[in-house]
This record gives structure tokens, C-alpha cells and sequence, in this order.
């Protein structure tokens, strides 16, 4: 029984990394509404904006579905059916919200004047949020059959040691991780879809224009590493624990900390040059803050490696 209620933790726990991945963006399309800039957008600009939402009214739905029903239905008795809803629930709702999301990033790219961009990046946001959210899951599961071998590892898993973190643990803390950084990613993707609306974006260069589209890319890239732990571990691994899954998370979490870094710099490009007027000061300064995320996020693992590596060094030559 205890088994089954940190199970049924995690599929909540799940459900709500990817509920932080939509709810930010709904709030920002809604507000893109408002904008005096969407009155003057082509009508087949406009049409799709409203598709996307709906879409991403579609997928929140699903997303928080199992809230509700675990009370309703499964709040007394921890039932394996909570654990298939949650898995349905999840498979069905990534598909509108990462079409929607391919929908935004054609917009905001149409918005710059440069329509087969548009289609390229849209189409491309579409196929990276479907390979990273179905695409890896399906690979696993037909070439190495990975949830039979996942179970019989959970069975033969060995006892960790009283000052280390079972593996369920690792991936509860790696699980946290990923929705520490999540809700930050997302309210940044929702200011850039909806940037585009705002006045003020018509009067910027043409060059910063692109580099927002590209910050954009950069950070929705990000915001499908981020959520790609949860889809994974609920269409795969099905709530089990395994070292795998574990390994997996953490190269997501980390890798998303790259492009997210890069797309936030480059919106701090365009606003320290507009503000100063100075692309030599714009650029400075948005490499040295680049510099900083990256040293804060990956410097002292570094660092500490190679403290490790010359203790062992040192070690060595002593023997």
C-alpha cells in the first residue's frame, strides 16, 4: 500500500509540472487579446490565436482532470485506475498544447515579417515537443523493451546505503528540480509570445526583432526539456522508479538550464540596447550575464571535479 500512495503522489506530482507548463501561457494568450496591436494583425494571424487557445484550454483541462477525480472517485482507496487516468489524461494533452505552442511561435515569427520562417519554426517547435514528449518513449519501449527490464530492476534494485538517497528519492528531488525552474521558464515564454503584440515591438530594429524570435525558440526548447520528465516517467516507466529514468531527468534539467540562459540574455540584449542605445554596451553586457548563469548553474560542478580529480591525483602519487 505504501507503494502504491507515493505512486499515486508522483502522478500527482506529475500532473502538476505539466499544469505549471500551461497555465503561465494561458494567462499571457488571453491577454494578447487586449492588445491594440491584434486589431491590426491579418485575420489568418488572428484566427490562429484563437485556435491556439482553445488548444491550450483543451490540454489545461486534462492536465488538472486528475485532481478532481482522485477526489471524487479515488480519495479513499489508492486504486491502480488513478495511475491509467493520469496516464491517458497526460498522452492526450500533450498533443494540443505542443500544437499550440507551434501555433504561437508562427505567430510571433509572422509578426517580424518573414513567413517561411514562420512555418519553419512553427513546424519545428512541433516535431521538437513531439520527439522529446513521444518520440523518445516510443523508441525505448520497442527496441529495449525498458518497462518489463524497469520492473524487474525496481525487484532487484540494491539496498542503498543509510546515508544515501534511494533511487525513488533521487527522483522526487530531481522531479522538484525541474519544477523550480519550470514556472520561471514559462513566465518568460508567455511575456515573449505575448511581446509581440505590445507596441513598442513594431518600433524595434529588424535585427532585434530576430533576436527575440530567437530567444523565443531558445526558451519554448527549454520549457519541452523541462516537461519532458514527467510525460517520459507517466508513458513509460508508468510511475516506476528506475535508475534510467532517474539518469534521464537530470540530462533534461540540465541540458534545459542551456538554451534558457541563452533566450533570457537575448532578451536583455534588446532591452539594453534600446534603453542605452549601444550595441557595444548591449552586447557586453549580455555575454557577462551569460557568463554568470552559466558559471552559477554549471561553474562549481567544475570546480568541484577537479578539486576531486587532483585529490585523487594526489592520492595516487602518494601510494
Amino acid at each position: 500500500m505504501a507503494d502504491l500512495d507515493s505512486r499515486t503522489q508522483d502522478a500527482l506530482n506529475e500532473s502538476r509540472i505539466l499544469v505549471l507548463g500551461v497555465q503561465v501561457i494561458l494567462s499571457f494568450q488571453y491577454s494578447s487579446f487586449l492588445e491594440s496591436s491584434f486589431d491590426r494583425m491579418p485575420y489568418s494571424s488572428r484566427y490562429i490565436e484563437v485556435i491556439a487557445l482553445g488548444l491550450l484550454i483543451v490540454a489545461f483541462g486534462l492536465f488538472v482532470a486528475p485532481a478532481p477525480n482522485h477526489l471524487l472517485i479515488w480519495s479513499d482507496e489508492e486504486s491502480p485506475s488513478l495511475q491509467k487516468f493520469v496516464t491517458i489524461a497526460t498522452a492526450i494533452a500533450l498533443v494540443p498544447f505542443a500544437t499550440a505552442m507551434a501555433l504561437d511561435v508562427y505567430v510571433t515569427t509572422e509578426r517580424v515579417g518573414h513567413l517561411v520562417l514562420a512555418v519553419i519554426l512553427g513546424a519545428a517547435t512541433f516535431s521538437c515537443a513531439m520527439f522529446f514528449w513521444y518520440g523518445l518513449e516510443a523508441i525505448h519501449v520497442r527496441t529495449r523493451g525498458h518497462q518489463r527490464r524497469s520492473q524487474l530492476r525496481n525487484k532487484s534494485m540494491p539496498k542503498k546505503k543509510h546515508d544515501t538517497p534511494s533511487v525513488e528519492d533521487q527522483i522526487q528531488h530531481a522531479l522538484t528540480d525541474a519544477r523550480v525552474v519550470l514556472p520561471g521558464a514559462q513566465a518568460l515564454l508567455g511575456f515573449q509570445f505575448v511581446g509581440v503584440f505590445l507596441g513598442g515591438f513594431e518600433e524595434l530594429p529588424a535585427s532585434s526583432q530576430y533576436i527575440h524570435v530567437v530567444s523565443l525558440t531558445l526558451v519554448t526548447l527549454s520549457t519541452i526539456l523541462l516537461m519532458m520528465p514527467a510525460a517520459y516517467h507517466r508513458l513509460v516507466e508508468q510511475g516506476q522508479p528506475s535508475e534510467h529514468f532517474l539518469r534521464l531527468t537530470r540530462n533534461a534539467v540540465v541540458s534545459s538550464m542551456i538554451p534558457l540562459g541563452a533566450g533570457i540574455c537575448g532578451d536583455f540584449f534588446i532591452v539594453a540596447r534600446k534603453v542605452t542605445g549601444s550595441m557595444v554596451i548591449a552586447v557586453a553586457t549580455s555575454l557577462l550575464l551569460l557568463a554568470m548563469f552559466y558559471m552559477l548553474w554549471f561553474g562549481f560542478r567544475l570546480i568541484r571535479s577537479g578539486n576531486r580529480k587532483n585529490v585523487l591525483e594526489l592520492g595516487s602519487s602518494n601510494y
